[in-house]
């Protein structure tokens, strides 16, 4: 099983789908709708709202937990920022590496959009994130906030203080 970091791969699901054709093909009247659908509303509308995921949210937004079954005992639990060399140790371990190689890798792309697309969340709804996939970030050893999001949060949480003292003085 490979795994990714939560706050990735929600922001990869949300680049995905908007740039999928198969989306401008069964919604066309729907796309432009869409291109003003930003990031933040969506994770407020499937998420934050319901301050959870359940089986009924698309699976790319799920908890791991409830996209595998528990039934299940991995013995190999692979990492996505570290796809082709985890994917190569597993081709090793199963004994096939002499026969099967892993196709070429392209890196994802999402990390650099990541600050865009969280810095229209408060600091308490990205907490609230976290305390939804919190088993996930647990069980696959993630780092709370990744790099680009750590070096938001600490900017956004001066300006957040910032505008509650203007707020204050009014």
């Amino acid at each position: 099983m490979f795994v990714r970091h939560p706050f990735e791969r929600l922001a990869s699901a949300y680049r995905g789908k908007k740039k999928k054709k198969w989306f401008r093909l069964i919604y066309p009247e729907n796309e432009e709708l869409w291109e003003k659908i930003k990031f933040s509303a969506s994770i407020r509308r499937e998420l934050l709202t319901r301050n959870k995921t359940t089986l009924q949210t698309n699976q790319h937004w799920r908890s791991y937990e409830q996209i595998c079954p528990c039934e299940v005992k991995f013995d190999f639990i692979g990492h996505f920022k570290n796809l082709f060399e985890e994917a190569g140790r597993l081709l090793n371990i199963i004994g096939v590496d002499d026969y099967v190689k892993f196709p070429e890798y392209r890196p994802s792309k999402t990390q650099p959009y990541m600050p865009e697309y969280y810095s229209g969340h408060t600091t308490s709804e990205i907490s609230q994130l976290y305390e939804i996939f919190e088993l996930d970030f647990k069980l696959f050893g993630y780092d709370r906030l990744p790099g680009p999001l750590e070096k938001l949060i600490k900017s956004t949480t001066v300006s957040e203080k910032s505008n509650q003292e203007n707020r204050k003085d009014k």
